[in-house]
């Protein structure tokens, strides 16, 4: 059990247990904007930190590999020059009941999860600089379970862009992409029973952006607005099953094109 106070920096390399006596707000990892703050590379669990002023290359607040488990952490005001600004995921690691925030990243500006989940997370006010996933970037096989994902921007996908993995359940609201995908872009994955509500695109799927394939069901798609595809943009050969899309704004609310 760690006490109150600010620590330094730290790389864990066992299977260890840290979990704060009185929770995130009083007991803070702060980097100092002197590199990563957290490296978990064991099966470790980490519970109940603030995690702030991380900077690397990539992963700027926590890095975590190997079946690392966080809960009940605030990760915030972290930044990295490519991908994983608050939080990034490997080796089938698991962040649940976080709060991840105001962190910046060319990609993934939020978390970046290539395996691995996140569930029953708020991730909210991240800024990307320019790359894909203001929110959050999922990869191969990592999913996102019952997260709200909301203020945040990027330059394609303003709240979640999946290269690959699934998101269930989540609310996407509030975010907005300067080109395409203000809720959702995805280039490949899977999405189930989201709701995506007031997102915005510069350019084409206010809520939902599909340019080449993947999957979507029992979506609801509302009040979101881009120039083209207001609610939803699909092209390739994407799929869209039994959803509902309302109340979008654009000279063409729900836009196809088909091969």
């Amino acid at each position: 059990v760690v006490g109150n106070g600010r620590y330094g920096s730290f790389v864990v390399t066992n299977a260890v247990i840290l979990k704060s006596l009185n929770g995130p707000a009083n007991t803070i990892i702060d980097a100092g904007g002197n590199g990563r703050a957290v490296t978990l590379n064991a099966p470790a669990v980490l519970d109940g930190f603030g995690v702030e002023n991380g900077a690397a290359s990539d992963c700027g607040g926590i890095m975590a590999d190997g079946g690392a488990f966080i809960t009940n952490c605030v990760i915030r005001n972290n930044q990295a020059a490519g991908q994983g600004g608050g939080l990034c995921l490997f080796g089938e690691s698991v962040a649940v009941a976080c709060r991840i925030e105001s962190n910046r990243a060319l990609n993934a500006a939020g978390v970046y999860a290539q395996t691995g989940s996140v569930a029953g997370t708020t991730i909210r006010g991240n800024a990307g600089t320019g790359g894909y996933g203001g929110g959050a970037e999922l990869a191969e096989d990592a999913e996102m379970i019952r997260c709200t994902v909301e203020a945040n921007t990027n330059q394609v996908g303003g709240g979640i862009h999946l290269s690959g993995g699934a998101i269930r359940g989540c609310t996407i609201a509030w975010n907005r992409a300067l080109t395409d995908g203000g809720g959702v872009s995805m280039e490949d994955g899977f999405a189930d029973s989201c709701l995506l509500h007031h997102n915005r695109a510069g350019t084409n799927g206010g809520g939902l952006y599909m340019p080449v394939t993947g999957q979507v069901f029992n979506l609801t798609i509302a009040d979101n607005q881009g120039a083209v595809g207001g609610g939803a943009y699909l092209s390739g050969t994407a799929a869209f099953w039994n959803g509902i899309v309302v109340s979008n704004g654009a000279s063409h609310r729900f836009y196809f094109v088909l091969f």
